[in-house]
């Protein structure tokens, strides 16, 4: 007989898999689906511990779901009658490890406990799946053996301090032949410790939630486990004490980074100055995997201070548009500096909503700066164009080539080669700077400076073009890697700034009220496309007085390039009067 769900009675009730024991790896799975009620309770973001329930205790599980379509079994057994569930194979192997022996034991697996095919069961579970890592008694991280149990014993053994060593070469890890029930060649490099961090679960977006919620979780892996947070400070330590054998990819640093910031997300003792707006989960987390386009968004939905209300139903458009609507109300510059650099190939998408499917051209402002928040705006939507008041800056006069793309692309770069490339752009700066830029050069690298780190921390002068950075620092690298996919300009009125590497002259620079983040439009007849009235009759492109509208009156249409900061205008500090904010046209 097949299993087929039964409904679940109120969006407060949730199935566990009651799994049971078995002597045998390859005995069928048999499990137990049971239905319980979840107690009420605060929002976990404000209140990261365990409610008062009358749920049995449970483990919560985090996976990586398969990547292809095969499928596994699980026989479901209730009141003696025996029913069978197609699964997909990867959770079947890992419920044969997780029973072993052992007794009865209740989980919750997102793939069986949610019915994947009704759409509206599958909203309301995952807008409270927050609360049911978090209500866990633990959660278990499952790594599926990458290439046998015996590999993975291997470095259990490493982790643990169990397993000597036959080399003083501690990140070595010579052994002899017969400490390798796999038969391997004698010796285990720690690339091979690494590829077990480069599994499918540690991209995956979900476990991001999944482990910030968890009170202690515990990775398993094959028949071995052990405390999460340990594990990946041992591993961190490995790889900061033993850099000449092993090179860190920037995929390998992402990794060892989320890791981190996983387990911190919620504590309130270690939460970061700002809060976790959803908008900065999203690009926080943003080279992050999952196969369904909608969990871009969902898979962070527990962790923010801001959650939204999760439908499958809606289209991925209408979605991400409601989303965009939302931001544009409470932060329009952080919102449209994410929409310059996540921008859709789709000819009906409008320039002001992110693509959150999209690569980051660059990195958003708003992630590591103060300049872009607090900027608010009333925003007044027509069909795709939004209208947004702001004040104008001016237009962009001068594009600089400040390169950094080949840089970036190179693993294990010395201290001194990023700074070597900031002072050729600064370089460039001082060649490239019109009549009417401050030409003293405390002034110069002071307004450079500010540019290139958006105001946050810059470099002082000493540090930009003497050498006052002490040896190892981070500073240069990171100032570098901000820069991928941006460039400096200067204005009109000879201010310089950097922003997005698209920008080109005659874009027209506005700033909101209250932010200190400029954002970049281009007019619509600087692309190719005509401007008509309501009749069809083609206008007059060019701007009139009021830089939002032609000389004729009517609106500019503009599309977003991208976010972009200039020192000397914020420095400036004073924001024109309100009579002089302008309502931009942008689609």
């Amino acid at each position: 007989m097949i299993y087929y769900y039964r409904s679940l009675a109120h969006q407060d009730e949730i199935r566990l898999l009651n799994l049971f024991p078995a002597h045998e790896f390859d005995a069928p799975v048999r499990v137990r689906i049971e239905h319980h009620t979840r107690a009420r309770h605060e929002h976990p973001s404000f209140q990261h511990k365990k409610s008062h329930t009358d749920i049995p205790a449970y483990a919560a599980i985090s996976y990586a779901w398969g990547t292809n379509s095969a499928r596994g079994q699980l026989t479901e057994v209730s009141d003696g009658v025996e029913k069978t569930l197609s699964i997909p194979s990867n959770v079947e192997r890992m419920l044969r490890y997780l029973r072993g022996g052992r007794p009865s034991q209740r989980l919750w697996i997102d793939a069986i406990c949610i019915n994947q095919d009704d759409l509206s069961e599958k909203g309301h579970q995952v807008q409270q799946m927050g609360s049911i890592y978090a209500e866990a008694t633990q959660v278990l991280i499952w790594i599926e053996p990458w290439r046998s149990p015996e590999v993975h014993e291997v470095i259990f053994d490493i982790m643990e301090g169990t397993r000597a060593l036959d080399d003083v070469d501690y990140f070595g890890m010579r052994y002899q032949r017969s400490d390798l029930p796999y038969g391997g060649n004698g010796a285990i490099q720690g690339q091979e410790v690494l590829s077990f961090i480069r599994s499918r679960w540690f991209y995956r977006r979900w476990v991001i939630q999944e482990v910030a919620h968890a009170s202690d979780p515990m990775l398993v892996s094959g028949r071995r486990s052990f405390d999460f947070s340990t594990f990946m400070a041992k591993l961190r330590d490995l790889c900061a004490t033993n850099q000449k054998h092993i090179v860190l990819t920037a995929s390998d640093k992402d990794i060892l980074f989320r890791s981190d910031a996983m387990t911190r997300i919620l504590d309130p003792d270690a939460r970061p100055r700002r809060t976790y707006r959803m908008i900065d989960l999203l690009i926080e987390f943003h080279a992050t995997q999952c196969s369904d386009d909608y969990d871009r968004l969902y898979a962070l939905n527990s962790l923010a201070a801001d959650p939204m209300q999760v439908d499958y139903s809606q289209s991925i458009y209408h979605m991400y548009k409601e989303f965009a609507i939302r931001e544009l109300k409470r932060d329009p510059a952080a919102l449209l500096g994410c929409a310059g650099s996540l921008q859709s190939n789709a000819a009906e998408w409008p320039s002001w909503v992110p693509d959150w499917r999209s690569s980051l051209m660059y990195t958003p402002i708003s992630q590591y700066s103060d300049a872009g928040h607090m900027g608010m705006a009333d925003v007044c939507l027509e069909d795709h164009s939004l209208f947004v008041p702001a004040f104008y800056v001016g237009t962009v006069q001068l594009k600089l080539n400040l390169d950094n793309r080949d840089w970036f692309m190179r693993p294990g770069l010395a201290f001194g080669e990023p700074m070597a490339l900031i002072k050729s752009w600064h370089s460039e700066y001082m060649c490239r700077a019109p009549s009417g830029t401050p030409n003293t050069r405390s002034q110069t690298s002071s307004i450079f400076s500010d540019a290139l780190s958006a105001g946050e921390n810059p470099l002082t002068e000493d540090e930009l073009l003497g050498d006052g950075l002490p040896p190892h620092s981070d500073a240069p690298q990171e100032i570098v890697s901000r820069m991928l996919g941006r460039t400096g300009f200067f204005t009109d009125a000879g201010d310089f700034g950097i922003g997005p590497r698209g920008v080109r002259q005659g874009d027209v620079l506005i700033r909101f009220l209250g932010s200190r983040t400029l954002i970049v439009l281009r007019p619509r007849e600087y692309i190719g496309f005509p401007v008509t009235v309501g009749d069809g009759a083609a206008i007059d492109p060019g701007p009139g007085p009021d830089p939002s509208r032609t000389a004729s009156g009517h609106a500019r249409v503009m599309t977003v390039v991208g976010d972009c900061y200039v020192p000397r205008v914020v420095q400036n500090g004073r924001f024109p009067h309100e009579s002089e904010l302008y309502v931009f046209r942008i689609e």
